[in-house]
């Protein structure tokens, strides 16, 4: 009824009807004066004479949106993402009216949609990764943060994978991420910080911390005061009239110790009292030394790692993965232990972790062949045929020279997007530079099958 008496008073009854651009110009006109309702009225009648026009789905996703109605907003925002393969930034719309709307689930889930067909846009893995921060999901939050710091490194993105991997308890992860914040120098370095000083109060290391906080007030004074860490001044403050006054009780206990000495010295002789002072020492120093062979030796990363192979080869794979962090905990920087353990992941169906395990590998190791074909095993379960595509080709510009890589990209190319021109380049590139390949003469009847049109 509402339509039928705008149509009086803005057309004429008589009048023929305005065209879908006059229309929608008008809805445009009663948004901009304030008078949604209106608007939508006049869009949503559009929409009945055209159903699934994107040019009226679009303008009613916007008014929708202006009248703070987000989850209707969001409705229309993924109709028009749905309506054509040149609007699919409209589900980056829809996520953020969901988001608006506290719908941060359904928001994640329209952020994927947009990231499975445009996978290199770091802004929207980093608003993803988010997101999932905030539904308590640290573990797909840190493969969104990784995937936008491959493709746009950030300090900022750094801390935030500092503070998941801290929350994940692996602090040699989190401190790894802190100190890459901290060297990228693009404004984080503050933060930064901030992160590598909370690690030290947990770890009741105050001497690094004091160094820190001296860094925070030399380099960005006033931002320790403003942050959730500011008490820890005084928890310094404490810790050093703690130092104090330990000293203060050593002092004291020594002059005792004196005193002592000196009344033994009256009552005996000099060189009597010499003499047991000098036995009692040597006494005190055999029983330190006994003490200190007793005490076991400190665990190594080469302990936990041989620990983890065994337990590996007998079987146990969830005692195994155990043992692996515990080695990379204490140093994580050998790209073979990354790797062993992102196989076991595999092998044990962790695919996101191995995937986060192999990328560990080979950003440590980048020219590594074996860790290369590991990382892109593991992509072929993590990621859709186009993401493997693109990852094959950006080995094959990091590692142009290896013939397994060169064979991978061949088949890729031929399997994935038919691409059989590139495929059939790749493959002779292959047999010429890899005689005695075990994969030749597969590749021979791969290429002899590739259609010649």
């Amino acid at each position: 009824m509402f339509l039928v008496v705008a149509c009086f008073f803005l057309f004429g009854c008589g009048d023929p009807p305005p065209s879908l651009e006059k229309s929608i110009a008008l809805a445009n006109e009663n948004l901009s004066a304030g008078n949604t309702e209106q608007a939508i009225v006049l869009l949503e009648g559009l929409l009945k004479g055209n159903p699934g026009n994107p040019l009226v789905l679009e303008n009613l996703a916007f008014a929708y949106a202006q009248n703070d109605s987000h989850e209707m907003a969001a409705v229309y925002f993924v109709q028009a993402a749905e309506s054509g393969p040149d609007r699919l930034h409209y589900y980056l719309y829809a996520a953020e009216a969901l988001r608006q709307a506290g719908k941060l689930r359904e928001s994640s889930e329209d952020y994927q949609k947009y990231l499975a067909a445009n996978p290199d846009s770091p802004v929207e893995w980093k608003k993803l990764g988010q997101l999932q921060e905030e539904l308590n999901e640290p573990n797909k939050a840190i493969e969104s943060f990784l995937q936008s710091q491959r493709l746009k490194p950030r300090g900022a993105t750094a801390v935030r994978l500092g503070h998941l991997f801290r929350r994940m308890d692996n602090p040699a992860q989190a401190d790894n991420w802190f100190k890459v914040a901290f060297e990228a120098a693009d404004g984080a370095e503050g933060d930064a910080l901030l992160g590598s000083l909370e690690g030290a109060l947990m770890e009741e290391n105050f001497k690094e911390a004091a160094n820190i906080i001296s860094q925070l007030d030399a380099d960005h004074p006033g931002l320790l005061n403003s942050s959730p860490l500011a008490q820890s001044r005084q928890d310094l403050q404490k810790w050093r009239a703690q130092q104090i006054e330990l000293q203060r009780q050593l002092q004291k206990q020594e002059r005792i110790a004196q005193e002592l000495r000196e009344r033994a010295a009256r009552r005996e002789a000099e060189a009597a009292a010499l003499a047991e002072i000098r036995k009692k020492e040597e006494e005190e120093a055999r029983i330190i030394e006994a003490a200190r062979r007793e005490l076991p030796p400190p665990p190594t990363p080469a302990n936990f790692l041989n620990e983890a192979r065994n337990s590996q080869n007998a079987g146990d794979n969830s005692g195994a993965i155990k043992n692996y962090w515990a080695s990379l905990k204490l140093d994580d920087k050998p790209a073979e232990v990354w790797h062993e353990l992102s196989d076991l992941l595999l092998k044990n169906g962790q695919t996101g972790m191995a995937e986060a395990t192999a990328m560990e590998a080979v950003r440590r190791e980048p020219k590594s062949i074996l860790y290369t074909m590991h990382y892109l095993r593991v992509a072929q379960t993590t990621k859709t045929p186009e993401e493997l595509l693109q990852e094959l080709i950006s080995a094959k510009q990091k590692i142009p020279d290896s013939p397994d890589i060169t064979l991978a990209l061949a088949r890729g190319y031929k399997a994935i997007n038919s691409n059989y021109r590139e495929a059939a380049i790749l493959y002779r590139d292959f047999l010429d530079n890899a005689p005695g390949h075990p994969e030749r003469s597969k590749a021979e009847a791969e290429l002899a099958s590739l259609p010649t049109n």
